[in-house]
Order: C-alpha cells, then structure tokens, then sequence
C-alpha cells in the first residue's frame, strides 16, 4: 500500500506460496491522481519486504503488463 498524506493511492494483493519460498503480486489497482511513480515504487518496497521477510522469488505474473493499452 502506498500513501499520500495519509491517503491510499496505490495497493496490491499479495500471495504467498505453499511451502513460504514464493510471493505473488496479484490485483493491483492506483489512483490515476496520485503521484507520478507510485506503481514503481510500490513494485520496489514489495520486492524489499519479499526479501526481508525470506522469499526466494516474486512472482509478478501479468501484474505489469494489465490495461497497457490504457496507459500513455
């Protein structure tokens, strides 16, 4: 989740795998007037906390790629 003066503007839903070695990022969903970035920098603290908590991998499956067609 990512916050901006105490309001959400950014989340994601995320999965751990069965046996604690995997995390999934799953919905992801911004608020088009939230800052610039937000998305990257959510990606990044969930890739830091993944890390720090002991998961050898971060699945990002399609999260990246949804509604391009929408984005400039």
């Amino acid at each position: 989740m990512a916050r901006e003066g105490g309001r959400i503007v950014a989340f994601a839903n995320l999965l751990t795998g069965a046996h604690g070695e995997e995390a999934m990022i799953d919905l992801m969903r911004h608020d088009p007037e939230g800052p610039q970035g937000v998305m990257d920098y959510l990606f990044t603290r969930t890739a830091q906390w993944a890390r720090a908590e002991g998961f050898r991998r971060l699945d990002l499956g399609m999260a990246p790629l949804a509604g391009l067609e929408d984005r400039r």
